[in-house]
């Protein structure tokens, strides 16, 4: 019995998929893990490249329906009641995986467990540009005030969760063809079955690539901004609580970011030499 099912949707992704997938080795010293592609019908050769992995099981999805659908057939191809969300262009940090393992495992109220990602891209063979970490600063009795803001706190990718919640809340959206990560997040939260662990899960890739790609993050807003759904509400406030409100917001971002900046220095040279670990398989 696997401990753990690790699900990817991937299209056109040749030239990142093989680090993704190297990334996951680690892990399997000590957890029983499944690896899962779900390729939607790609034009390039990622499927041969997942075939070079001999622990990996690539499918085609039924149709090229998009990645919400691709990443529900992995999950009902799955075998684990736990599911690991990845991008095929992203890089999973073992470690944390296995922490957000063994505590989700030892908390039967807890449906989903996410960390922090580090954003980066490769500028050159011999470049790579971090872009910082997200959430910087982040507490689990905040996430209710995010979702009310349109805001998405949780890192799709190294994102584990169960799968009889998934099932239950009915799994990502097909119609939706961005952001149906934020769009079941919302959905599947009832006040006390998230959880955080204020560690980076993963290495965030900036690209074009597959389904990754570039993220648009002002397509929340206008996406939920007429939302029926009744968990996410706007509060409409005076010019003046606005103006004031927008005030506090600049002064705190900036704070935030110097404290990040004297205080976590630590992470952009941890992200740079794991980068640079990888490099050889990241410049394929």
């Amino acid at each position: 019995m696997y401990e753990l099912s690790i699900v990817i949707a991937a299209k056109n992704a040749s030239k990142t998929i093989e680090a993704t997938l190297q990334s996951l080795e680690t892990l399997q010293n000590h957890l029983r893990i499944e690896i899962i592609v779900v390729d939607d019908y790609s034009s390039d050769d990622t499927l041969n490249k997942c075939s070079k992995f001999t622990n990996v099981r690539a499918i085609k999805n039924p149709d090229p329906c998009g990645a919400a659908y691709a990443r529900n057939f992995g999950v009902r191809c799955s075998s684990s009641e736990l599911i690991c969300a990845l991008d095929s262009d992203d890089l999973i940090v073992p470690s944390v995986v296995l922490k957000s393992v063994m505590k989700i495992q030892s908390l039967s109220q807890i449906d989903m467990i996410f960390g922090k990602r580090i954003d980066f891209e490769l500028k050159e063979r011999n470049s790579v540009k971090i872009y910082g970490i997200y959430p910087k600063q982040f507490e689990i009795s905040e996430i209710q005030r995010w979702f009310a803001r349109f805001n998405n706190p949780i890192t799709h990718s190294g994102t584990i969760f169960r799968k009889k919640w998934f099932n239950r809340v009915g799994g990502y959206d097909v119609s939706k063809k961005h952001a149906y990560d934020f769009d079941l997040w919302v959905r599947g939260y009832f006040g006390d079955n998230y959880q955080f662990i204020n560690e980076v899960v993963c290495y965030y890739r900036i690209s074009n690539v597959g389904f990754g790609g570039t993220r648009n993050f002002e397509y929340w807003e206008r996406e939920y901004l007429s939302s029926r759904n009744k968990q996410i509400k706007s509060v409409s406030t005076s010019s003046t609580s606005l103006c004031f409100g927008y005030f506090y917001y600049i002064m705190k971002t900036l704070l935030k970011y110097l404290y990040f900046v004297i205080f976590h220095r630590h992470l952009f040279r941890g992200a740079k030499m794991f980068i640079d670990k990888n490099r050889a398989s990241l410049c394929m």
